[in-house]
């Protein structure tokens, strides 16, 4: 029998990827603005009230785009509480990658290359990644074993692919942030995904390692 290349595999798991992404968007889409907003403002008071936020001095968020779970109530909650809030920026350079910059209410603030906000510059750029103690992360799709389906770009895979290298208990909660309607029965997986610890969902925050639950 005639063997089928390896990369026609490859071609067909980016292509169910694609349409996924396409549904999901969709999906959100679809809930309208104020559901969204009032799923946003449940999935802040369930993060708000986990001790993973509770216990984080230094946080990664993102700045919301388009129909993404609005993070600003829980970002300056943050501020008041005297935590360090640390978002992404997004590198000069195609395929440059991305560091994460601290965010504080005088932040002078740009629009990136995809048109999301971000700070003007990388003077307070996060030096060490084991000094986050949470991370928020947005995505288009999630399952029930943590993984996370993102926008394709893999900057978020990338960038906390060093977590690897970084000791259990040095590591920061890696969190995924969605409406429950992003919910999916399983996604495929790559070697180089980063896993989710736990997903903050309108119906409360989900723990994939049951083990390592902190709530």
């Amino acid at each position: 029998m005639r063997e089928t290349p390896l990369f026609w595999f490859a071609a067909l798991k980016n292509s169910q990827r694609e349409h996924l992404r396409a549904e999901m968007k969709q999906r959100r889409q679809a809930l309208g603005a104020a559901p969204r907003q009032q799923a946003s403002e449940a999935i802040v008071r369930s993060l708000l009230a986990s001790a993973s936020y509770r216990n984080a001095s230094v946080m990664a968020a993102y700045l919301a785009f388009s129909t993404e779970v609005q993070l600003g109530g829980l970002i300056e909650h943050a501020w008041q509480a005297g935590k360090q809030v640390f978002v992404p920026r997004v590198l000069a350079g195609a395929g440059s990658g991305m560091c994460f910059t601290r965010l504080d209410p005088t932040t002078t603030m740009v629009r990136n290359r995809f048109g999301i906000s971000e700070p003007a510059n990388g003077q307070n750029d996060l030096k060490r990644i084991d000094d986050l103690d949470l991370v928020l992360v947005p995505l288009l799709a999630f399952d029930a074993r943590g993984n996370r389906l993102g926008m394709g770009a893999g900057f978020y895979d990338r960038y906390f692919a060093r977590l690897r290298r970084v000791s259990r208990e040095r590591r920061p909660v890696f969190c995924g942030v969605a409406y429950d309607c992003q919910r999916v029965l399983q996604l495929p997986a790559e070697d180089w995904d980063v896993p989710l610890d736990c997903v903050a969902t309108e119906a409360g925050i989900s723990w994939f390692n049951e083990t390592e639950r902190t709530e």
